[in-house]
């Protein structure tokens, strides 16, 4: 007996994908979230960093949008 793979429900992705675009106070308390959670738990810091090195290895765009944005922090930096 298989066990059923869950499935997303698309209308709540599409709701929170709109929330998340269009309302900053809901942005930041997610990422807030976030960002404590990878301070705070090793394990969730290990897998995000692993799963940003390998999306920077194997697709180029994102590579590319790093690389602006380390450039831009640099200059921003260099002038301060």
């Amino acid at each position: 007996m298989d066990i059923p793979k869950r499935k997303s429900n698309e209308k709540t992705l599409e709701k929170l994908n709109e929330k998340y675009a269009n309302d900053p106070k809901f942005r930041e308390e997610k990422r807030k979230i976030y960002r404590e959670r990878y301070q705070n738990d090793s394990e969730y810091r290990e897998k995000t960093l692993e799963r940003s090195k390998s999306r920077y290895h194997n697709d180029p765009e994102y590579r590319k949008a790093t690389i602006e944005r380390a450039k831009e922090r640099y200059r921003k930096n260099k002038s301060k």
